[in-house]
């Protein structure tokens, strides 16, 4: 039999099923949509890990950093004054350059200046002394770091141009040293504690130093001439860093008047700067802890004036020796402290005064005038770094930052209405003006704020990489940014005050009602106050109330009575008067409290309804835990009328009968219980309401 034709052949070829066909187009593309799917779930990844991590630089920046001047390798700070200090920044940095780094001729293009220099000195440099004095969360920590950092930049760059210009570099790879000391860790009296600290630091950072070179060393062994010379300045006793750690640690303390230290100085430990060329900046934190006087209760009365006098001697000594070290410029020693007392200068003795004459200068910082000025300065936690995804997240979250903290694009100045931007605004304005917050604060609260985001944001990112997520939607649209109701949930759990900001405008009687409404509404759950007290009422049981509304009744009843009787005694002395009320307030007690509630309520009809009618045993164990939630404290008067003295705890232990026991009431019964009561927010019926506003 003959085959098939090649006509056939080439037809049984091209011929496929239609079915399969289908199949494979249905596999392709569905192999294509899942890689789509992939990559787009990976890009989707990659931009909440940027935002996580953008948050986390925020969080740091906000949060108070002691090393934060020293800036990263591959990263240039630019030397803009920060908003609202411009004059600050000028003057302190211009006093620190001149301190720390000197002439700044290596910034400038001029080479004739260039070639006056010797590549192994900072010519020009002078030490310098000043004082930072403004309230607390004025910016005087945030300004000292910015200057340091941009200082650092400053350093830097000098050093990249020397290299470039083929000039010759010295072997220091910082430009100066930073020691801290602060007044509530290291007390101003004890200054030898204070001074081996100061050498403390300063040994491990030549140690640090040392190492640096070793590792140079190591890594150039090859190179026999240059190893030669660097373990011969290794060598060298003078610059070997272990030495001079160990000297300062050995040979630290400071010699008074009339003590005769002579084995050790403080000379010892400030001559690292004078010998590896690199300034020392000694910055005292708290300063009025080292200028404060103390007081001694182990003397006689008769040396007071003595005592007192010696030890201001020994606390201001520290200050004394070091601005002498800073007078005296053959140290490269330079001083700078903090202090929110606007009178701490004027506490410095004679001799301290004769120091700082002429090389000390007083910054003072105030607070922000404006909101939009308060909002400039936070956002200055929000910096650009580099070019890159990371820059852009966080370009997109300062951007919400703002948007939120200056309340959205439709809050104007006296506008009238109310969404959830413009409300967080009035809240944090209120707060900032009104409750005089400080900028730390401010920063918690945005700490927790973008706690918050970063917990939403890594739950959608485990969404993603479980792959539980909604396919549909893209990264906008799931809405991962700051929002209101972040901001609400921060600015509560700092118990920022709510209640109030409508005070002092001309709103009517329900605005606050609507205010907390829209608040509430904004957290998706009630209010509790910022107070842990007035947080604890809204859990009260009804007898619990009922304590609280009897106790109130009674304590009412009893101020109009004292106040009746203050007019009448009045009126007797001035002879208009010949009669006089001799009753005497009883002092509040259980007892008290419960023939109230029984007689004055339960016996009366018109108010009470079933679910009122407590019995005796649970109102008598609603008071027991009055007691243990500290609303209520027993208190004894043990000098007739005098103070009372309170107790706690340990009444509730020792069986002593608390029924006739006198009682105080720990609440601001009509500031904060009855505007609660007015509210309708606590756990009671109508009719215990209205029974216990009225006093009669």
């Amino acid at each position: 039999m003959l085959g098939p034709s090649t006509a056939d052949q080439d037809h049984n070829v091209v011929q496929v099923n239609p079915s399969q066909t289908d199949n494979l187009n249905t596999r392709g593309t569905s192999a294509a949509s899942k890689e789509h799917d992939e990559s787009r779930h990976n890009q989707i990844i990659a931009q909440l890990d940027a935002k996580l991590t953008a948050i986390t630089k925020a969080n740091l920046q906000l949060s108070d950093n002691s090393h934060s001047f020293d800036p990263p390798s591959n990263e240039t700070i630019s030397q803009q004054p920060p908003t609202g200090w411009k004059h600050q920044y000028n003057e302190l940095f211009s006093l620190l350059n001149r301190g720390l780094l000197g002439f700044n001729y290596a910034d400038t293009d001029n080479s004739s200046k260039s070639s006056n220099y010797n590549p192994g000195f900072e010519q020009g440099q002078t030490n310098i002394s000043a004082v930072l004095m403004g309230p607390k969360g004025g910016g005087k920590s945030f300004l000292l770091e910015r200057c340091l950092s941009d200082l650092s930049a400053v350093a830097q760059k000098r050093r990249q141009r020397r290299s470039t210009s083929g000039g010759e570099l010295n072997d220091n790879p910082v430009a100066f040293r930073v020691v801290r000391l602060n007044g509530l860790l290291y007390s101003g009296g004890n200054a030898v504690a204070c001074v081996r600290e100061i050498a403390r630091q300063i040994g491990e950072m030549a140690g640090r130093r040392q190492e640096r070179q070793q590792r140079g060393e190591e890594a150039g062994s090859s190179n026999s001439c240059g190893s030669s010379r660097k373990k011969a300045k290794l060598n060298h006793g003078s610059s070997d860093g272990e030495h001079q750690q160990q000297s300062a640690s050995n040979e630290l303390t400071v010699h008074d008047e009339g003590e005769e230290n002579d084995d050790d100085t403080p000379e010892r430990a400030l001559q690292t700067a004078r010998i590896d060329k690199i300034p020392i900046l000694i910055i005292l934190e708290e300063l009025e802890s080292f200028i404060s006087r103390g007081k001694k209760f182990n003397k006689s009365t008769s040396s007071n004036a003595a005592d007192d006098a010696a030890d201001s001697n020994a606390r201001q000594l520290l200050l004394y020796h070091l601005l002498d070290r800073v007078a005296d410029h053959k140290f490269l020693v330079s001083l700078v402290g903090l202090t929110n007392d606007l009178g701490a200068c004027s506490k410095f003795e004679k001799r301290v005064l004769s120091r700082a004459e002429g090389t000390s200068k007083i910054i003072y910082f105030g607070r922000r005038s404006t909101y939009d000025d308060f909002v400039d300065g936070l956002l200055m936690a929000f910096h650009c770094q580099s070019n890159g995804v990371e820059d852009a997240a966080m370009l997109e979250l300062r951007k919400d930052v703002e948007y939120v903290l200056r309340g959205g694009e439709n809050c104007r100045e006296g506008s009238d209405e109310m969404n959830d931007h413009s409300l967080v605004r009035s809240v944090m304005e209120h707060n900032f003006m009104a409750r005089s917050m400080d900028m730390r604060w401010f920063c918690r609260v945005l700490d927790v704020a973008l706690g918050a985001l970063a917990s939403d944001i890594e739950e959608a990112k485990l969404s993603y990489i479980t792959g539980t997520a909604d396919d549909d939607k893209t990264l906008s649209e799931l809405n991962l940014r700051l929002t209101p109701y972040h901001m609400a949930m921060a600015l509560t759990a700092m118990g920022a005050h709510v209640c109030d900001i409508v005070q002092g405008k001309r709103h009517g009687p329900s605005t606050e009602g609507l205010v907390l409404s829209r608040w509430e509404s904004l957290l998706n759950g009630p209010y509790r106050g910022n107070d842990p007290r007035v947080r604890a009422l809204f859990d009260l049981t009804g007898p619990q109330v009922a304590v609280l509304l009897a106790a109130r009744r009674i304590n009412a009843r009893d101020d109009t009575r004292s106040t009746i009787e203050d007019e009448v005694d009045s009126a007797r002395k001035k002879g208009t008067q010949k009669k006089s009320l001799l009753s005497v307030a009883a002092p509040l007690t259980y007892q008290r409290i419960h023939d109230e509630y029984t007689t004055s309520f339960v016996a009366s009809g018109r108010y009470t309804t079933g679910s009122d009618r407590y019995p005796s045993h649970l109102l008598y164990r609603a008071f027991i835990e009055l007691l243990e939630l500290d609303l209520i404290r027993p208190k004894k008067d043990h000098s007739s009328g005098g103070p009372s003295q309170f107790e706690h705890c340990g009444t509730l232990s020792n069986g002593a009968n608390l029924i006739n026991l006198p009682l105080y009431v720990n609440l601001g019964l009509e500031d904060d219980f009855v505007g609660l009561l007015k509210a309708n927010t606590l756990n009671c019926s109508t009719a215990l309401r209205e029974w216990g506003l009225k006093i009669s």
